[in-house]
């Protein structure tokens, strides 16, 4: 109780929102973690990895973890400046939620971030190859069409989507996908929010 209904120091808010950061993300971790481990000990190590949308970073953490455990390596991408809808809102808060997230989880070290979009990545790496490309960034058909076709510059074996099943987003991002003639259904995960997983030809 606070007296004379005043509202909490500002040390008490840090820690109560750092201890409610924690939980949410662990939570999303064990939905997640079971289904993202499995598939990448399908595709086996030495994997080179590349996330295209970092967001909060709860996906970052389930592949720095594997990461940490394999020694392969992962880069994530996001600029922060639109929506997962791919509307124009610069949210930088989220990246400060990223780099809290990952620092409670010990996993700095096994991840190689970068403040760019798609389009500013691909044109950072000359002839790198990814084994995957882990799309969930802007989830809008006209977004989801250009990750893949800077997700293919990469010449990956595979490309997983996020959100394959999601009541929002899942119907475009199958548009998307079905927009490519590269890509070959693998298997589908149908866990809530759902990964779909594509083999490149």
């Amino acid at each position: 109780n606070f007296e004379d209904g005043l509202p909490p120091p500002p040390q008490v808010i840090k820690i109560l929102f750092n201890f409610g950061l924690v939980l949410f993300f662990k939570g999303v971790l064990v939905l997640k973690g079971e289904t993202i481990n499995s598939l990448l000990d399908m595709l086996q190590s030495p994997l080179n990895i590349l996330e295209i949308g970092s967001r909060q970073g709860s996906s970052a953490a389930l592949f720095a973890s594997y990461i940490k455990k394999y020694g392969d390596k992962f880069y994530t991408c996001d600029n922060y400046k639109v929506t997962s809808m791919g509307e124009n809102n610069p949210t930088p808060y989220i990246r400060l939620i990223f780099d809290k997230h990952i620092q409670n989880l010990n996993l700095s070290n096994y991840i190689n971030f970068i403040e760019k979009s798609s389009k500013e990545v691909s044109e950072m790496f000359d002839n790198e190859f990814f084994d995957l490309v882990f799309i969930d960034g802007d989830h809008s058909e006209s977004g989801v069409n250009n990750d893949i076709a800077k997700a293919l510059l990469f010449n990956p074996k595979f490309i997983l989507f996020d959100d394959y099943f999601h009541p929002h987003h899942g119907k475009d991002i199958k548009a998307s996908i079905s927009n490519s003639i590269n890509l070959e259904l693998f298997k589908e995960y149908t866990e809530s929010p759902g990964f779909g997983l594509y083999k490149v030809k």
